[in-house]
């Protein structure tokens, strides 16, 4: 622990947000993510992604949602997995790996999924085609096709040319389109079916009906009624079977068997009855009597035995396992208790702009206020001054500076009160903290971000993250690809992310973050700020971390896990324009799922920790 007057540093402990989807529950697992662990992209608040959305290395990418997710009109790829408490709409050409939904899931245009599971109902059109989908609730086809579909409700099949490999229902189904077909449909409830014969198989606990299909075998522990062209291949069934049309090759029936127009069976075997109309042609035994107006044209060839019975074993039950619950682990995004870890705080301190600096070789701990330099008569901005060497806006022995603008003469921080600007080439490396709203404009930064306002990025503006940068950036002076070299911040090295004997980053959590906005102000204020826009030209080499909403649009690119907490209630989050989602860069250093332990409601999960304990966070300490 270092520290100094007012100030305490403690690394704190940390908890890991997974990118691998191994790490968060598989769609439909019914696991609950373990203490401390969320998801890639963790947003509570509906999510609609429109423009062109694309996630590098997205074999890893889990999208979890506190709300409805909207994926439609919009070019999309490499998402892993979509989580959502609500409702999700996938449409477009869009292709999401896993999805799982505690409400209704709609899966329209050519949208396509490997696992779709949904505790309410799962719609499918247009030419969508999931590969297994499993739900509590109905099933709906009007369109697309499907491998293996379960339902503990139902599944409907309307649209024409559905093909689904298997069906599982503890409810009914009903297939009324055409041209397409089942290879299996097993369900407990009524089955209707008017699909075609692709080696199908029907089997129900209740009663089955073929309207308009050809199957080749039917089992049914209720009546099985076939009124359709085609002759079914065997038909077995504990009610009666009735046939029109056309005929079946064997039926085996603990009920009547009745037969109309000019169908026949090869081989029946029937308990009951046998009623013919017309001229049918049927072989086989009975138990009961020959019936009907063409009894003659069968009694040389079905035999009568009394009390003959037909053997049948029930269809068995089927067990669709429940969809569970999407849990969303709790969020809280809080920049103040992390002043006390940061390099530089920028803060309005008796109406003066001040920045306490900490841990910063090359630079004495303390406060200082921004002035200007005088070199020959010449005024360079943003330099640091102790409050009692300033002279109105000079200062006669400035220490270092800590901006670099777009030349020696031109400052990079501006603004007025508790609203702050960065434009320029780059800030003194490591952990900025910022008291109010932030801009940041032109520049590539090799920082940490924190305000406790709202944050928002515009013109041509790249972060690194300083574990993303890595040791030779970050603390060695290397200029970033696409910034320019400082000499000015040679020797200024954060000491708390760099570990100048090792050569190597320290692995502090804080330094895989970006940009982090919005807290709770102590004294009980209430939570402020949050918003994060990422706008123009951005370049987010590290976590973002939005205490309330996140926008992003122009030409985006994020590389690191986001979490959008919406602690400050407002709009629902948009990710538009060109945003792409980079999760393969960085350097051996970077761990965009590792943050500060109180940033997500965590438990210390470390070998022989006492999983009841409570963490205590502090968030202010001075010594007197």
């Amino acid at each position: 622990m270092t520290t100094w007057p007012g100030r305490e540093w403690a690394t704190p402990a940390s908890c890991r947000l997974s990118l691998n989807p191994a790490a968060a529950p598989a769609a439909g697992s019914g696991s609950t993510p373990a203490s401390g662990v969320v998801s890639a992209i963790n947003i509570h608040r509906d999510l609609s992604l429109t423009g062109s959305i694309t996630v590098k290395g997205g074999e890893s990418a889990v999208f979890n949602l506190d709300g409805n997710a909207t994926l439609d009109s919009a070019s999309i790829t490499g998402i892993d997995t979509l989580r959502t408490t609500g409702d999700a709409t996938i449409g477009s050409n869009i292709h999401v790996r896993n999805i799982h939904s505690n409400g209704n899931v709609v899966l329209r245009g050519s949208a396509s999924g490997t696992q779709v599971r949904a505790r309410g109902n799962v719609t499918v059109s247009g030419g969508s085609s999931p590969v297994a989908i499993r739900a509590n609730g109905r099933v709906s086809f009007s369109g697309g096709s499907g491998d293996l579909v379960e339902s503990k409700t139902g599944v409907t099949v309307t649209g024409g040319g559905v093909n689904i490999s298997s069906v599982r229902s503890e409810g009914p189904v009903n297939w009324t389109g055409k041209g397409g077909g089942a290879n299996r449909v097993h369900a407990n409830g009524p089955v209707e079916y008017s699909g075609g014969n692709r080696g199908t198989s029907l089997r129900t606990r209740g009663a089955l009906s073929l309207p308009a299909g050809e199957v080749d075998e039917a089992v049914a522990n209720g009546r099985v009624r076939h009124a359709a062209y085609g002759t079914v291949g065997a038909i077995t069934a504990m009610g009666d079977v009735e046939m029109s049309k056309a005929g079946a090759g064997r039926v085996r029936t603990q009920g009547t068997t009745r037969i109309t127009g000019y169908g026949g069976v090869g081989g029946l075997e029937g308990q009951g009855d046998l009623d013919v109309s017309g001229w049918v042609a049927v072989s086989g035994t009975i138990g009961g009597q020959i019936r009907g107006n063409g009894r003659n044209s069968v009694v040389d060839s079905v035999k009568v035995v009394p009390g003959y019975t037909v053997p049948i074993t029930p269809v068995e039950q089927v067990v669709v396992d429940e969809v569970p619950e999407v849990v969303m682990p709790s969020a809280r995004v809080d920049a103040w208790p992390l002043r006390e870890l940061a390099n530089y705080v920028f803060e309005v301190v008796d109406g003066r702009r001040q920045v306490t600096v900490a841990s910063v070789s090359g630079i004495p701990d303390g406060r200082y206020v921004l002035a200007i330099r005088l070199d020959n008569n010449r005024r360079y901005p943003d330099w640091l001054c102790r409050p009692g060497d300033v002279k109105g806006e000079v200062c006669t022995a400035p220490v270092a500076t800590i901006c670099q603008g777009h030349s020696a003469q031109n400052g990079c921080v501006a603004g007025s009160g508790r609203n702050w600007e960065l434009n320029g080439k780059s800030l003194a490396r490591g952990v900025a903290w910022f008291d109010g709203d932030l801009v940041l404009g032109n520049g590539v930064y090799v920082n940490t971000f924190i305000a406790t306002g709202n944050i928002r990025t515009s013109g041509s503006h790249r972060t690194l993250s300083p574990n993303y940068a890595g040791y030779e950036v970050s603390c060695a002076d290397a200029t970033p690809s696409g910034g320019s070299a400082a000499p000015d911040f040679k020797d200024l090295v954060p000491r708390n992310l760099c570990d100048t004997d090792a050569r190597a980053m320290t692995g502090a959590p804080l330094g895989n973050i970006a940009y982090l906005a919005g807290g709770h102000a102590p004294g009980g204020g209430g939570f402020s700020g949050g918003d994060i826009s990422l706008g123009a030209s951005t370049r987010a080499d590290g976590s973002v971390l939005a205490g309330n909403v996140l926008t992003t649009g122009g030409n985006t690119t994020v590389s690191g896990a986001i979490v959008s907490a919406a602690q400050g209630g407002g709009s629902n989050v948009a990710m538009g324009g060109s945003t792409t989602l980079d999760l393969t860069g960085g350097s051996d250093a970077y761990e965009p799922g590792q943050i500060p332990c109180g940033l997500v409601d965590c438990e210390d999960t470390s070998p022989g920790s006492d999983p009841t304990a409570r963490r205590t966070r502090v968030l202010w300490t001075r010594y007197l």
